[in-house]
């Protein structure tokens, strides 16, 4: 009975283990609702009017109410390194403002990064076409997702330089400090800061 409960014990054991280590699987599908960041929205409506008057012409004005659908699916694994697993898939979903919704469907990268810490993020990038006011356009949208909290920031933006709108949703647990080590994973290179 003895060594019966201790091999129990160590399956368990084995499967749990398996799960922390594992992270991300890359066949799952992740479905976010994320409100708009309003701190970093109000710092770029205070440093852009150009900004300001894209986003008035493509996705309206009162946008302190807006959030976006997100739904990340068709992941496929693509390679594994050191500390970075790769992976591509699609990214479709709503932008909800209160002067409408805009359908959007992307295609994209998406990296699984281990800090030092222990800490995975996955760091995508999707680009593709959304419907806005002003018709059919191109969108980009940039995702930090820690696959502990579960927690995820999108940047999106919305047409080609000189005719960009441009909405952060969501919140980060990435540190400023983490951000610089992940760039030094994926680049080999250091950030760069005139900060002291």
């Amino acid at each position: 009975m003895k060594k019966k409960i201790g091999i129990i014990a160590l399956l368990l054991f084995v499967t749990i283990g398996l799960i922390f280590t594992i992270g991300f699987k890359g066949n799952e599908t992740i479905v976010l609702k994320l409100d708009i960041n309003q701190d970093l929205y109000k710092i770029l409506v205070e440093e852009s009017n150009e900004l300001v008057a894209q986003n008035d012409k493509k996705l309206g004005r009162g946008l302190e109410k807006s959030f976006i659908n997100l739904k990340i699916s068709d992941i496929k694994e693509t390679s594994v390194e050191d500390n970075t697993t790769k992976f591509e898939g699609s990214a479709d979903g709503v932008i909800h403002t209160e002067s409408g919704n805009y359908n959007y469907k992307t295609t994209g990268v998406m990296e699984e990064v281990t800090l030092k810490s222990g800490k995975k993020i996955l760091n995508g990038s999707f680009e593709g076409s959304v419907v806005n006011k002003k018709g059919e356009d191109f969108i980009n949208l940039k995702l930090l997702y820690d696959l502990e909290t579960k927690k995820a920031y999108v940047n999106v933006t919305n047409g080609y330089m000189g005719d960009t709108a441009a909405i952060p949703f969501g919140t980060t647990t990435v540190t400023k400090e983490e951000m610089a080590e992940m760039y030094k994973i994926l680049t080999g290179e250091e950030v760069i800061t005139n900060e002291k």
